[in-house]
């Protein structure tokens, strides 16, 4: 059966008004905490040459063979709307020549995302995410700079019952040791193990270290750790982390099985924490002030009010597209403003406007070029 016309796509969701003030608290954290460490702001296309994904995610990864959408252009070009936004600011800082800037270089992102995956709680095909990326560095407190501030920023959001849970794949040398490792474990077990894992053992056997079935879970529990198999750089690269944490008082737990580096977020899931933990964020700014106009040259004339309110950052209610007086003033009593500014057509042809006083019912006109200092010797009374 066809899906109907009015309703989003599979996977698909709108931002209403109700998740704003969320979205807000987020945004803000994020900006002050990237403003404090000195993270520069990137925005990268929705859209990249498909190829971007393929080489740092891998051909045969579940991204790049399952959830990617893509598409081929009218010139010939595949593309693909981005499923991540890591192997973007690395084309970025390729392609923009960033290697000769003071290093590290150090961004941050913020947008929407897109991948082919089944829609659960908190999980869409088209979803925001944000994240922090330090290029240039290989020194292990960037590290736990990144750690500290995705910390930091998930108490900030208020969300509970954070688990900091590290791991080391140590350098190149070392995964490729650690791959023939898994690969010899895995064969004698791979018959057990989900079709996915059987897919992933000629591939990338690494990526096996993440399935959820219970079946694969049980193998994996006794898989080779990695960390029998890092270089000496690379464990000492790692102690001096777990280090840095324990200076910052941040609790983690080893798992040796983790096989993520970086650090993103996604907005539409922590938004959900923060409603489940009923996390306190800043209601919508209520305006104080309420105007009601009524006729064709008070209707005109208000377009230049509402401005001049804007101007000067004051909060202005408004209904301009009602006609009735009596059905303006309701409005401004549901708003429970403090003022309402009343602008008929002979205000209007005067230059003057009624101020009415919610509390007190008492109302005055006034020339129409002193209400701003009006309205904010009012609102501080």
């Amino acid at each position: 059966m066809a899906k109907q016309l009015f309703s989003t796509p599979t996977g698909m969701h709108d931002f209403l008004p109700s998740d704003q003030p969320y979205w807000e608290k987020i945004r803000r954290e994020i900006f002050d905490m990237a403003e404090f460490y000195d993270f520069g702001y990137v925005a990268t296309p929705i859209l990249e040459h498909q190829g971007v994904f393929e080489k740092s995610l891998g051909v045969a990864s579940d991204v790049v063979e399952k959830e990617m959408f893509t598409l081929k252009t009218k010139g010939g070009d595949d593309l693909a709307l981005r499923p991540e936004n890591t192997a973007p600011v690395m084309r970025a800082y390729l392609e923009h020549g960033w290697e000769s800037l003071p290093q590290p270089v150090k961004v941050f992102y913020l947008g929407p995302m897109f991948r082919h995956e089944n829609p659960q709680a908190g999980r869409f095909r088209q979803f925001n995410q944000f994240g922090f990326e330090v290029l240039g560095s290989e020194d292990p407190v960037i590290d736990a700079e990144l750690i500290l501030i995705a910390t930091n920023l998930l108490k900030d959001f208020g969300v509970k019952n954070l688990i900091c849970e590290v791991n080391s794949l140590g350098d190149k040398v070392c995964r490729v040791k650690y791959r023939v490792a898994l690969k010899d474990y895995f064969r004698n077990n791979i018959k057990k193990m989900c079709p996915n894992c059987q897919r992933r053992f000629k591939n990338n056997p690494l990526r096996i270290l993440d399935c959820k079935e219970e079946r694969c879970r049980e193998v994996i529990a006794k898989a080779p750790q990695i960390l029998d198999f890092i270089c000496e750089d690379c464990r000492s690269h790692f102690k001096k982390l777990l280090e840095f944490l324990e200076e910052l008082e941040i609790p983690y737990t080893l798992n040796p099985h983790l096989v993520a580096a970086g650090f993103a977020g996604g907005m539409e899931r922590i938004i959900n924490e923060m409603k489940e933990a009923k996390a306190r964020v800043p209601a919508r700014s209520q305006p104080k002030i309420f105007l009601v106009q009524l006729g064709d040259l008070a209707k005109k004339k208000s377009l230049k009010i509402l401005e001049e309110f804007r101007k000067n950052g004051i909060l202005l209610a408004e209904s301009l597209g009602k006609h009735s007086i009596k059905t303006q003033m309701k409005l401004a009593d549901k708003w429970e403003v403090k003022l309402t500014l009343i602008f008929g057509q002979k205000e209007a042809l005067d230059n003057e406007i009624i101020i009415r006083d919610m509390t007190s019912g008492m109302q005055e006109t006034i020339p129409l070029a002193k209400l701003i200092s009006e309205v904010k010797k009012r609102l501080k009374s």
